[in-house]
């Protein structure tokens, strides 16, 4: 059963940020996680399925403005990594998988929902500057 966290703290929990920092566990994670191309698949689900059941609006946001494609109608997040993000993207012609790479490579869970809601913030103010209609759910 997945747990949803309601405050931002609560999610770096469930996001597995849980070890104390200067622990030879957290030090270890931390080199790992510097040295891998993504995250352990257990976390990658919990990310992938968290921002798509609590913000499709954030993903759509993200396909719109990071992807330039103003078009799409959904979003729908397929994987991600700590380099960038895959998402299918419904169009009104059809479906297509975009990928979109972040500004730097991400350390770690935490890192990744910091980037992801500076990401999502930084979409809603380029939608509402260009007048396009946007959702305030994120």
């Amino acid at each position: 059963m997945l747990e949803y966290a309601s405050s931002a703290a609560e999610f770096g929990m469930l996001w597995g940020t849980r070890s104390r920092p200067g622990s030879f566990a957290s030090l270890l994670k931390k080199e790992n996680a510097m040295q891998s191309p993504g995250f352990d698949p257990e976390s990658e689900r919990y990310m992938i399925d968290h921002m798509n059941a609590d913000h499709a609006d954030s993903n759509l946001m993200y396909v719109k403005v990071y992807g330039n494609l103003w078009r799409a109608t959904a979003a729908r997040l397929v994987t991600l990594d700590k380099e960038g993000m895959d998402l299918e993207i419904t169009v009104p012609d059809g479906t297509q998988r975009i990928r979109i790479p972040f500004d730097h490579c991400l350390e770690d869970e935490a890192d990744a929902q910091r980037t992801l809601v500076a990401m999502s913030r930084h979409a809603q103010a380029v939608i509402t500057q260009a007048g396009q209609p946007h959702s305030t759910t994120s």
